[in-house]
């Protein structure tokens, strides 16, 4: 059988009744004093806590890169490009013409001019929207931006000179006299990434980011060769594409000027891998045809078997002023202009004709084309410009 033991308090009592009173007076003061004590401790405790929670409630706010409150969680944006966009293979043409003009004809001393296509601005856009989560001082952003554009030029040549394609500009192009170049060049990205705002110091906040990037870069040269009444004429035609997705990081950040002005930056960097499919494609006419037996339109191609797997590199930069309007505390507003640059290695891909076969007559080879060698063509892919940008975040 077990035995429970319960200690219980033990209690003094004096022989006297008058000592017995003065304990119990004795006991109830220092239970009181305990108890003022105890709740004093309570309250100091109360308010360190809401302290604290006031303080990380204030750092929330302020993590907020556009104003100090937490009404502030969607920012949406639109922003106008004006770029320009750039590629290194957007030569159309060469003209020969004679080194010593008192040869009449420039096949026995050639001398050549390149001509180059020269894309000019054109309107872009970029739509964004971004969810901003205050108790965690961080973002979840998706933008969409997009452009094209279309560029042509055309060229004659001179009395007796002669105008050709690139891959054969000898003898063999004294039919041609006229060429015309086009090209039309389209950019789509679209971006998912997680950012994290950090402040150093009062003035300055900064979006530290990353996420996914998929862009898709397109390119079509046209090039028209042909004498001047037209019935002889070659055109090649060279569209590239490269679709590509990749891991990207980067930063945002803002500089508080005062009064509403800020300076403000981007930067982004991104490994984009995709397929890259081109080929080329050449058409010619002339009278020769009828009697080589084939009356239609000389079709031919160049063909890659399959497409080519590339890794391409993406930077792009942004920098501007921006100034922000805050209406009643409910929605806010900013405007910003800027510049933006952005380049894309090696995006831009084809296999063309290197040279072409000269020891042919010059009528016979504006037949068709004559391949002799091959080459690949790798070029980058750039535009930069200014931008005006509007932002509302409620």
């Amino acid at each position: 059988m077990s035995t429970i033991k319960i200690a219980l308090p033990t209690i003094l009592i004096d022989s006297t009744s008058n000592k017995m009173i003065h304990r119990k007076k004795n006991y109830k003061e220092n239970f009181v004093k305990h108890s003022l004590k105890h709740s004093v401790f309570l309250i100091f405790l109360s308010s360190l806590s809401l302290k604290s929670d006031t303080t990380l409630k204030e750092y929330a706010d302020n993590s907020n890169v556009f104003v100090s409150s937490p009404l502030y969680t969607i920012d949406t944006q639109f922003r106008a490009l004006f770029v320009k966009p750039n590629t290194s293979n957007l030569s159309y043409a060469a003209e020969a013409f004679p080194f010593n003009q008192n040869i009449a004809t420039p096949v026995f001393s050639p001398r050549w001019e390149l001509f180059d296509l020269h894309p000019k601005y054109s309107f872009g856009f970029d739509l964004a929207i971004r969810g901003i989560l205050h108790s965690q001082g961080s973002n979840i952003a998706l933008n969409w931006e997009h452009f094209s554009s279309s560029t042509s030029a055309t060229h004659s040549a001179a009395t007796n000179d002669m105008v050709g394609p690139l891959s054969s500009i000898g003898p063999d192009a004294a039919p041609y006299t006229k060429a015309r170049g086009k090209v039309h060049l389209a950019f789509n990205e679209m971006n998912i990434h997680y950012g994290q705002y950090v402040e150093i110091g009062t003035y300055l906040h900064i979006n530290l980011f990353s996420g996914v990037s998929f862009a898709r870069v397109k390119q079509k040269l046209t090039s028209l060769y042909s004498n001047g009444t037209a019935d002889t004429s070659r055109t090649t035609t060279v569209p590239s594409l490269f679709t590509g997705a990749g891991p990207q990081c980067g930063f945002d950040c803002t500089y508080s000027l005062g009064n509403g002005l800020n300076f403000i930056g981007q930067a982004r960097a991104a490994l984009l891998m995709g397929k890259t499919t081109n080929h080329t494609n050449y058409t010619s006419t002339s009278p020769l045809l009828i009697e080589t037996g084939n009356p239609a339109v000389n079709l031919q191609s160049i063909r890659e078997n399959g497409g080519r797997t590339q890794m391409i590199p993406s930077f792009s930069e942004r920098l501007g002023i921006a100034y922000f309007y805050s209406s009643c505390n409910y929605a806010m507003v900013k405007i910003e202009a800027g510049w933006e640059a952005k380049i894309l290695f090696n995006a831009i891909q084809s296999n063309d004709m290197g040279s072409g076969v000269i020891d042919v007559t010059p009528q016979l080879n504006t037949v068709g084309v004559f391949a002799r060698t091959f080459h690949r063509t790798l070029s980058n892919f750039s535009f930069g410009g200014p931008y005006v940008g509007f932002n509302i975040a409620f």
